[in-house]
């Protein structure tokens, strides 16, 4: 069931709204197999407007504005998506945070063009580059010269494997440290099965590099967000 509720004038107290578009919050109450399942939402996206229809599909629209609004975007700072795909993620993250510069890398070039494709489809400016995220120095850009990344590992179902995700998160994550700057901000989306991989290869990085030692944040997210699974 679904209950909407606005706030009254008292304090700690919730009443009944009658029209959903009224509400201050909506909480979901599900009853299933003797539990309880409470659901609230923790990010509200102010536009009704998400992308969609875009040529090249990839992840889905509200989960891409969930990362970029989690990655607190700013005016002028560098933005990257190091395995962008056909751009999903950055394109979500230039249409609601449109003074910040976004730049995309994936190391297959019919990606890249799927990504300048969409990116032309909805008049967003984008720069994207072919390079191989994997190998060291990799991204084509200086050290400590990004402010914030935000990326969809593979999963390992619809791109790479579960056999040689082992060897891509350590090599792509130590890459991506690199050109992360002092106190920037790094959302990673990975899946269940991935993440005590994740955890551990970012606890490898050499501390000279590491986000930990140059201040920056990660914060990781385990979903599946991609329209067909990553």
């Amino acid at each position: 069931s679904t209950r909407t509720h606005r706030r009254s004038a008292a304090p700690r107290a919730w009443l009944p709204c009658a029209q959903r578009t009224a509400a201050t919050l909506e909480v979901q109450v599900v009853l299933h197999g003797g539990g309880v399942l409470v659901e609230m939402p923790l990010l509200v996206q102010e536009s009704v407007n998400a992308y969609g229809g875009l040529q090249h599909r990839g992840i889905k629209p509200p989960e891409a504005w969930a990362m970029a609004r989690t990655l607190n975007i700013r005016a002028n700072e560098m933005v990257l998506d190091p395995m962008c795909g056909s751009g999903g993620l950055l394109l979500e993250a230039a249409r609601g945070w449109p003074g910040a510069n976004f730049v995309g890398v994936d190391i297959d070039q019919d990606q890249v063009d799927r990504c300048v494709a969409n990116a032309a489809q909805v008049g967003l400016p984008l720069q994207v580059l072919m390079a191989d995220v994997s190998s060291q120095g990799g991204i084509p850009l200086p050290t400590a010269s990004v402010d914030k990344i935000l990326v969809d590992l593979p999963f390992g179902k619809k791109f790479g494997s579960l056999d040689t995700n082992p060897d891509l998160y350590p090599s792509a994550l130590r890459e991506m440290a690199r050109v992360l700057r002092k106190r920037g901000r790094m959302v990673v989306l990975v899946d269940r099965t991935n993440l005590p991989l994740l955890y551990a290869s970012l606890a490898a990085i050499p501390r000279s590099t590491s986000e930990t030692e140059r201040g920056a944040s990660v914060l990781a997210l385990a979903g599946s967000a991609s329209e067909e699974e990553a």
